[in-house]
């Protein structure tokens, strides 16, 4: 056996072993060699169960391999059947496509990039899988088959779907790409939740898509025409991001909060066995304050995950969360303490509802009823959270809430 073929098999007994998704899918990446799709990758690398960045602009990575795990938990919640038409949004390595072709699935997939487009299109006639005709117009995706496109994945080729799929971070889901699902379809989606991001497969029934059982992710965000993602440079060095327009007063406010050293305080989650610090940071994204991710300066190697509770316009909690997510790293206070009160009622609140987790999350989506806008979240009538995301309306409840 090559060694190629030895590792290709130890990752597939690890997805196997994890219980990442039924035996059908597992199999599936049991006929499809991932280092075809990364050939300029060591097998090492190649084999390991973790995403890959495979390109990049200026430094800035634009397209990458996924997390094998996490691919396979996501077709799992794809509920792919053989012969269904599938849309990809995202063809990367075309890695992906290959598996849903392995399934059975007739797969367009689309890919804004050229170079990437065309490298995917290199690696599944390498891997053996059948190319359809590369014409958007083309009707002749047959099971077992992919079409690649190149094109903007907002505006995918026309036709209904069975399925489709994103493979980047969503602050919205595009409507023509829901329009695309026929009734009774499902769509699995990277969606972001002020500053949360979550894997979710979404039914269609009638106009609506509902949803439930998150996956924590994290992906590349989806290319926008509107400069949505709210993402700018601040003052003293670093990154801010926002789910929604904080305008200039707000990120003038927040570069003043961040001028001044923070004054390290308590861990404000203070977890207890059995509850983990994404829970916790979803509940509180979902109060209706900003929760911004926070690339600061000063850090040597891969920046840590941090997430800034700014309530407007004196206040800032900078929570830097250790590795793998789980636990509170440190935690900072900028200017008042109305974010670390707003933080401590948070928690309380969180555990007096059961410390729920991402999978009771419940999401319903519905088309917004006025122009498209942007929201954070917001108490709705019936109590849920609500925002309003692009041409649609999302709320979010907790499974018995």
């Amino acid at each position: 056996m090559t060694d190629a073929a030895q590792r290709h098999e130890a990752l597939v007994a690890r997805l196997r072993e994890s219980a990442s998704a039924s035996e059908r899918i597992i199999d599936a990446f049991a006929r499809v060699p991932r280092h075809v799709f990364l050939p300029e990758v060591p097998l090492d690398v190649a084999y390991a169960d973790d995403a890959i960045v495979t390109h990049d602009e200026g430094g800035v990575p634009t397209s990458s391999s996924s997390q094998p795990s996490l691919m396979a938990r996501m077709l799992e919640q794809l509920e792919l059947a053989p012969g269904d038409r599938v849309l990809e949004i995202g063809a990367g390595t075309g890695y992906n496509a290959a598996l849903m072709a392995k399934l059975g699935a007739a797969v367009t997939t689309v890919e804004l990039q050229p170079e990437v487009s065309a490298a995917a299109r290199a690696h599944l006639r390498t891997a053996g899988i059948p190319a359809a005709a590369d014409d958007p117009e083309s009707t002749a995706v047959g099971p077992g088959s992919v079409l690649v496109v190149t094109g903007d994945g907002a505006a995918p080729p026309a036709g209904q779907y069975d399925r489709i799929i994103i493979t980047a971070g969503c602050w919205s889901l595009p409507p023509a790409v829901v329009d695309a699902l026929a009734d009774g379809g499902v769509l699995v989606a990277p969606l972001r939740v002020n500053a949360v991001e979550l894997v979710l497969g979404l039914r269609r029934q009638g106009g609506t898509l509902r949803g439930s059982g998150a996956i924590p992710c994290g992906f590349m965000p989806m290319r926008v025409r509107d400069g949505r993602p709210w993402r700018w440079q601040l003052g003293g060095g670093g990154i801010a991001t926002a789910d929604a327009d904080l305008g200039v007063e707000g990120r003038g406010a927040l570069d003043r909060l961040l001028a001044v050293p923070g004054r390290p305080v308590e861990d404000p989650l203070a977890l207890q066995e059995g509850e983990h610090a994404l829970g916790a940071i979803l509940w509180l994204g979902l109060q209706g304050d900003p929760l911004l991710s926070l690339v600061l300066p000063g850090r040597d190697g891969r920046p840590p995950w941090s997430v800034g509770l700014d309530v407007l316009p004196a206040s800032l909690l900078v929570i830097e969360l250790a590795a793998g997510y789980g636990a509170v790293a440190s935690a900072r206070l900028h200017g008042g303490e109305a974010a670390l009160r707003a933080c401590v009622d948070g928690m309380k609140a969180w555990r007096a509802a059961g410390s729920p987790g991402p999978t009771a999350l419940e999401i319903t989506v519905d088309r917004h009823a006025g122009r498209d806008g942007w929201s954070l979240p917001f108490t709705a009538p019936d109590g849920a959270a609500a925002m309003v995301r692009g041409a649609h309306r999302w709320t979010l409840r907790y499974a018995g809430a």
